[in-house]
C-alpha cells in the first residue's frame, strides 16, 4: 500500500509540503481559498522535482497548457476509476525511481546508463556498488535490497471532493 496524507484545501497542503518530503502530490484543481494552480506554484517553490498529478473536470486544452507550463506530471480526470488512479500513481513513482537510478549511475560514472531499463539499470549499480565495495573491503558485499516493490494502493473509499488535495508516497522500508 501507500502512505496518504491529507489535506482540506490549498495552504494546509502548502504546510504540508513544507514539513514533510512526498514522492507524489495528486493536487485538486478546483478548491476553495486558493485554486490548484496557485497550489502548484509555491509547491514547486519548496520543491521544484515534487512530482504532482491534477486532479480536474476538466481537459480544456488551456488549462492543460497552463499546467504543464507549470510543470505538472501528469492529470486525472474526473471522474476516474480506482484502476485509472492506481495507474497514473505507479507510472509517476515509477518515473521518480528511475530518475533516481539514473542519477546514481550518474553519480557512479557508469557508461550507456541513459538509454538502460530499469531492471538493467539496478543491475549495473549494483555490479558498480558491489565492485566498488571490492576494491575498496578487498571483498564483496550485497545487501539484498536491490529489487524494487510493486506496491498496490487501494481506492479505500476516497471521495473526489474538490476541496481536497492528497500526497502519497510509498511506506518506509
Amino acid at each position: 500500500g501507500y502512505e496518504v496524507e491529507t489535506a482540506t484545501n490549498g495552504p494546509d497542503g502548502i504546510e504540508l509540503a513544507k514539513t514533510r518530503d512526498f514522492d507524489l502530490v495528486l493536487l485538486d484543481e478546483i478548491m476553495t481559498g486558493m485554486d490548484g494552480l496557485e497550489v502548484l506554484r509555491r509547491l514547486k517553490q519548496i520543491d521544484n522535482n515534487l512530482l504532482v498529478a491534477m486532479v480536474t473536470k476538466s481537459d480544456q486544452e488551456a488549462l492543460i497548457n497552463e499546467a504543464f507550463g507549470k510543470l505538472v506530471d501528469d492529470f486525472v480526470i474526473k471522474p476516474f476509476t480506482p484502476v485509472q488512479l492506481l495507474a497514473v500513481i505507479k507510472r509517476l513513482l515509477e518515473k521518480k525511481q528511475l530518475a533516481e537510478l539514473r542519477e546514481i549511475a550518474s553519480t557512479l560514472d557508469l557508461k550507456g546508463f541513459q538509454r538502460m531499463k530499469k531492471a538493467d539499470l539496478v543491475d549495473l549499480i549494483i555490479g558498480a556498488a558491489a565492485e566498488a565495495s571490492t576494491s575498496d573491503n578487498g571483498k564483496a558485499s550485497s545487501n539484498g535490497d536491490a529489487s524494487a516493490g510493486d506496491d498496490e494502493a487501494s481506492s479505500g473509499g476516497g471521495s473526489q471532493d474538490d476541496d481536497a488535495s492528497s500526497s502519497c508516497e510509498p511506506p518506509p522500508d
